[in-house]
């Protein structure tokens, strides 16, 4: 969607996923697809309202949204760019390192906006070059991932000095982990565990309440009647997942023991 403001600039905004499980699964499916149709639709959408319309561009998004926004900044044309005042991505995944490594991709680098959520999961998928700006929620861990649940003083967000420490924690092990993984191993894992959740009936990531023992047995049941090699692909993902996450508290902790030391001896 465009809009047109008092100035003649135009701020377009793409949608992003919404809490459905279907929504979620699209933006774990990036995580082994390194371009995707609705990015290459996104770029499309951008070149033809700038063909309309001459003023300044403002363009942005939420969750997949601002991946998209992201994506069809960093390639359009350089004479495209050059009207791109800004580009805001609203808790939107990163993208894989060779996209990032690319010219285009660095010539908008420095117009691109992050902004997250102390606990952000979806945000910090894949990678960020770009610094982000962390906003105050007052939801718990996923669920922090809706925007109306970022708090507000006046006119702007109310800002943190950065994410919670489980968060930072989660986000080294994940991207850690993802690194010792093939693109195949991940579609697999990402289409098995939708298969799983959606025998639950539960339409969004609230129906899915881990409080709901009907759910939870139903969940287990699903994954008990994977095939065999899946089920062996899953667990050993699991057990390198919570290797990585023991790895990284062991370096973070002997990081801080080396800092007290240091701080000791001066």
């Amino acid at each position: 969607m465009s809009f047109l403001l008092e100035t003649g600039d135009i701020c377009i905004a793409f949608r992003g996923t919404d809490s459905t499980l279907v929504g979620w699964k699209e933006d774990f499916n990036m995580s082994f697809l390194p371009v995707i149709p609705s990015q290459h639709d996104a770029l499309e959408y951008v070149e033809q309202i700038s063909e309309h319309y001459k003023g300044r561009l403002y363009i942005c998004g939420h969750s997949k949204g601002g991946n998209l926004a992201v994506y069809a900044s960093a390639f359009a044309n350089e004479a495209l760019q050059d009207r791109i005042a800004g580009v805001y991505n609203m808790d939107g995944p990163g993208f894989d390192k060779t996209i990032i490594k690319q010219a285009s991709f660095q010539r908008i680098l420095p117009r691109i906006y992050t902004y997250v959520p102390q606990s952000s999961v979806v945000g910090m998928l894949l990678q960020h070059e770009e610094a982000y700006h962390v906003i105050q929620s007052n939801q718990l861990s996923l669920w922090q991932h809706d925007p109306y649940s970022w708090q507000l003083e006046g006119a702007d967000f109310i800002y943190l000095q950065s994410i919670t420490a489980s968060s930072e924690l989660f986000d080294h092990a994940l991207k850690q982990w993802m690194s010792h993984m093939e693109d195949s191993q991940r579609a697999l894992a990402v289409d098995a565990i939708y298969d799983v959740l959606s025998r639950t009936n539960a339409n969004t990531i609230k129906d899915l309440s881990i409080t709901n023992i009907k759910n939870m047995l139903v969940i287990l049941k699903g994954f008990s009647e994977l095939d065999e090699d899946t089920r062996k692909v899953l667990q050993e993902m699991l057990i390198s997942f919570f290797s990585s996450m023991v790895k990284v508290m062991g370096d973070n902790l002997l990081r801080i023991k080396q800092n007290e030391n240091k701080a000791l001896q001066k």
